[in-house]
């Protein structure tokens, strides 16, 4: 099953070596691969996150379908730009979830959870990222047993 997350902002297409400084500026240790240039289309990410493979889909969506499927969400603006974060493993969601909170850091942008229905700004954002990444191994501590 795949998971889904939107980064609404008004920037550019993410430069992968400015998104990664921004990631480890907030202390993560996600890196993305070296050989991966992410422009206008997006596609695969591969990266490392402490030391483990991960990957998840990045796409620019259409912000005016969003807010049509979420009508009843208050996203608080019209936004430029709107991406999409795809995934399906547990680690993969928090490689995503710091991508998404980070890139939404570099572009004043918001982060929207649609599993949730929630719509993060700026440090609650973040925090959101950091917990994933603690509750991560409880998981995979549960599932063990």
């Amino acid at each position: 099953m795949s998971m889904d997350l939107y980064v609404l902002s008004d920037g550019l297409p993410p430069n992968l070596i400015e998104w990664q400084k921004i990631i480890d500026e907030h202390g993560f240790d996600l890196k993305f691969s070296r050989d991966q240039i992410v422009i206008g289309e997006g596609g695969l990410v591969t990266a490392k996150w402490k030391s483990r493979d991960v990957a998840f889909e990045f796409r620019p969506c259409d912000f005016d379908k969003l807010i049509e499927t979420y009508d009843d969400l208050d996203f608080g603006r019209r936004w430029d730009t709107a991406n999409v974060f795809y995934w399906s493993g547990l680690t993969d969601c928090v490689a995503a979830y710091i991508a998404a909170v980070t890139l939404a850091q570099m572009h004043n942008g918001i982060v929207f959870d649609p599993q949730d229905s929630l719509i993060l700004r700026d440090q609650e954002a973040l925090r959101m990222a950091r917990e994933n990444e603690l509750l991560l191994p409880k998981i995979e501590a549960s599932l063990r047993h």
